[in-house]
């Protein structure tokens, strides 16, 4: 049953029939991946609100809402311009155990389009050293001679 459910939330995420998969789950038990389907179908969609709907249904249902389910409530948050809510959701992943590169990454692009570079930079921060790595080598745009080839790694870190 449970299986067959997931595969007809999968179908509505496919055709971004979010009312069609809501529909689904209040006729069967769903399960943490039909429901963060569900929550996909949504952000897809441009429903964040009914994303955090399915979230709260999750939690809930006393189901541990998954690294997964998070990011899709972030990014239907960040999709629709919901920043504060993004970085709130932020918070409850990171409170809920941690939150993965794409979690992170979800609540910059929302800090990005509302412009919040301070906000975006103090996330960054906040992710500290395990979350970072060097750049990739740049062209060398200090050498006279344009085309060169000649390579700088770039200064800094990028937070993933």
């Amino acid at each position: 049953m449970a299986a067959r459910l997931r595969a007809q939330v999968a179908a509505c995420v496919r055709e971004k029939r979010w009312a069609s998969a809501l529909q689904l789950l209040g006729a069967g038990c769903p399960d943490a991946s039909a429901m963060r389907m569900a929550m996909l179908a949504c952000a897809r969609s441009v429903q964040w609100g009914r994303s955090l709907l399915v979230l709260e249904r999750m939690q809930g249902a006393r189901i541990p809402p998954t690294e997964t389910a998070f990011v899709a409530a972030i990014s239907a948050c960040e999709s629709c311009s919901r920043w504060q809510q993004a970085l709130q959701l932020l918070h409850h992943a990171e409170m809920a155990g941690g939150h993965s590169s794409a979690a992170l990454v979800s609540a910059l692009a929302a800090c990005g389009r509302a412009a919040l570079w301070p906000t975006a930079l103090r996330l960054l921060q906040r992710a500290g050293p395990r979350r970072t790595r060097r750049t990739r080598a740049l062209p060398d745009a200090r050498s006279s001679e344009a085309g060169s080839g000649e390579r700088v790694e770039a200064e800094g870190h990028v937070t993933l």
